[in-house]
């Protein structure tokens, strides 16, 4: 069952991170007219969506020269971050509303 937008708590609205970026790009007209519920949105829904820039020679400079054969941008850390199939899916009505996924992992059954 989903955890609609709209849900409120005791202590007011509750949201985890990756919900809040969700939300705020969906506030910033990233989506469309698409039905978003940016409450069902995991760090890797987010990471996932097809809405960034696929040419790493267009992120800023710094992002560039730091790390050229990633496209997004990792600035400082030992190691890079690698995002599986980053950018790689559209935004579509009611996205993540189906499958189940849980932390730390986010792991879904076949399908989803």
């Amino acid at each position: 069952m989903p955890e609609l937008e709209s849900y409120s708590y005791s202590n007011g609205e509750n949201i985890i991170c990756s919900g809040l970026a969700t939300k705020i790009w969906k506030v910033g007209g990233i989506f469309g007219d698409l039905v978003i519920n940016p409450k069902e949105f995991t760090p890797r829904d987010n990471y996932q969506l097809n809405i960034f820039e696929r040419d790493p020679k267009k992120l800023p400079k710094e992002c560039y020269e730091q790390n050229p054969e990633l496209s997004y941008c990792l600035l400082n850390g030992k190691y890079n971050v690698i995002f599986p199939g980053y950018n790689s899916i559209n935004p579509y009505d009611s996205m993540n509303e189906r499958c189940p996924s849980s932390a730390p992992f986010y792991k879904r059954p076949d399908g989803c």
